[in-house]
């Protein structure tokens, strides 16, 4: 259900925002709707209106980590949007690591890939990095953006399970060095 008054908007950010927090501690599978309920301090009542169940807030997690990259991409005061991605990923490596372990990955993984091919797409329209450059010289930018955001998240989720043992550094500029010269 989409939220219609500002009050039920910031209702859900609150929930999505409380949830996000307890997954720096805890598996999203073992996290309860109580749980949720109790961090965002609401009845489960107020929690179902919004959400069938626990699964239905995956979207609405990928949202959050959308616009918390964004803002990640403008603190950082740097072209290099895959720079930002690196180093949102490192900081929230936690959080990323108790959401792909969980039985919907699938789901959260898909919408992952969706949420930062838009904004690695909208991200070069305004910059002039090397890349965003590429992305507006490519005569599918859409496309190229869903190949490489599929990529970028493959590697990082393989990175945050401990598949490989590179530092956020090293691996960024793996991508740089990968994705530069498409």
């Amino acid at each position: 259900m989409q939220p219609q008054s500002p009050v039920q908007k910031r209702t859900v950010q609150h929930i999505v925002y409380e949830t996000y927090q307890l997954l720096y501690k805890n598996y999203f599978d073992v996290i309860t709707v109580q749980q949720i309920c109790e961090a965002a301090e609401i009845n489960r009542s107020t929690f179902y209106r919004y959400f069938e169940d626990k699964y239905d807030l995956l979207y609405y997690l990928a949202q959050y980590i959308g616009s918390s990259l964004k803002s990640r991409v403008n603190e950082l005061d740097t072209d290099s949007f895959v720079e930002a991605f690196v180093s949102y990923f490192e900081r929230n490596k936690m959080v990323f690591r108790h959401l792909f372990t969980s039985a919907k990955s699938v789901d959260i993984y898909q919408e992952l890939i969706q949420v930062h091919s838009k904004l690695m797409y909208d991200e070069s329209c305004l910059k002039s990095d090397e890349l965003s450059l590429k992305i507006r010289a490519s005569k599918h930018p859409k496309m190229l953006c869903d190949f490489m955001s599929a990529g970028l998240i493959e590697v990082l989720k393989k990175w945050i399970n401990n598949d490989y043992d590179d530092d956020a550094e090293e691996l960024f500029y793996f991508f740089k060095n990968t994705i530069m010269p498409l």
